[in-house]
């Protein structure tokens, strides 16, 4: 899908004359409930895995149309209107207090109803902001040691603006909490509340995923999501100490490099599965390997070393709802 941003309009045109066009605002299909957006442009496997494959990453391809760019909220979304209805809205705006207290299936339905191309940031279009972040060796920070960062002294430049006990308003942190350290980038990543993810779910410990070849097929009905027949185990560790070994083909044949090097590529493209770079991400992974379990990433304000974007949560249910745990909507 095929969008101007060029319309002049005035915060639009503030937005992106103050981030050099890295930021601009997108509205809903009815022209309302203005949203700031970060733009990501296409890149190639080639690009995060040196591996000589030119094709896109397959968050850039959806539908059966490559994108050139995929629009990411700049910042954790707040809802407008009632949740869980036609009238709710996700929105991406500086300042406010990150929803919370919603199901997925609610939070998915706030991003739909802003119109065609929105939904829900899924588990690839993560994965790519790992990818690009590990490859450009910035390790984001933020709120995840309730106002600051765990790892930084309790100064007032290095907090953001609480709401309350535990939460920070969005953006409102230093530009270290942004995933490429400037201020134009997608802010809280690390920590602050959890995000909802669509186009992955794992099923009694097995993988599920809305495209067999990964490509970010938002509009696919759960119903025809792929099995991909490989598994985590039941052992939460960090991100960096998740090796091949980790996880099983068909829940019995661990595996093993040299020997299912296709399945351990597909594994780090989701994001599932370290590279053992030097500057992997930092993050906690949680699992319940029973039921249906939906995807979280990130961490919320207490988590300290285990926020992070390498951070993953498939302990949740989709019906479920905390006041620790949000989501922000993409647009391409």
């Amino acid at each position: 899908m095929s969008i101007t941003i060029s319309v002049p309009d005035a915060l639009r045109k503030t937005v992106e004359m103050r981030s050099g066009g890295r930021n601009t605002i997108l509205y809903d299909v009815n022209g309302d409930y203005p949203s700031e957006m970060v733009l990501v442009e296409k890149f190639t496997n080639d690009y995060v895995f040196g591996n000589g494959d030119s094709n896109s990453f397959s968050a850039f391809i959806s539908h059966g149309e490559t994108r050139d760019i995929v629009y990411y909220s700049k910042y954790q979304n707040v809802v407008y209107g009632s949740i869980g209805t036609s009238a709710s809205r996700a929105c991406s705006r500086a300042g406010k207090v990150p929803q919370t207290g919603i199901n997925y299936n609610q939070a998915k339905l706030a991003c739909r109803n802003r119109g065609p191309g929105w939904h829900e940031m899924s588990y690839i279009e993560w994965a790519a902001i790992m990818l690009i972040t590990n490859k450009n060796g910035v390790q984001p920070k933020g709120n995840n040691d309730y106002g600051k960062d765990y790892q930084d002294s309790d100064t007032f430049v290095n907090r953001g603006h609480k709401i309350g006990e535990n939460k920070v308003a969005a953006g409102s942190g230093p530009k270290s909490w942004s995933h490429d350290g400037t201020d134009n980038g997608i802010f809280d990543l690390n920590g602050n509340v959890w995000e909802w993810l669509g186009g992955m779910k794992l099923v009694d410990g097995q993988i599920y995923i809305n495209d067999q070849n990964l490509n970010n097929d938002f509009n696919t009905a759960e119903a025809d999501w792929h099995a991909t027949n490989l598994f985590f185990d039941s052992v939460n560790r960090d991100f960096n100490d998740t090796l091949p070994e980790h996880f099983t083909v068909g829940g019995n044949t661990l595996l093993a490099e040299g020997t299912h090097d296709d399945e351990i590529l597909l594994l780090q493209k989701m994001g599932f599965l370290s590279r053992g770079t030097e500057n992997e991400l930092a993050g906690y992974n949680y699992r319940t390997i029973t039921d249906e379990r939906m995807l979280i990433r990130g961490g919320s304000w207490g988590n300290g070393a285990g926020a992070g974007l390498g951070s993953l949560n498939l302990n949740t249910l989709c019906l479920s709802s905390s006041s620790s745990v949000g989501f922000r909507s993409v647009f391409c």
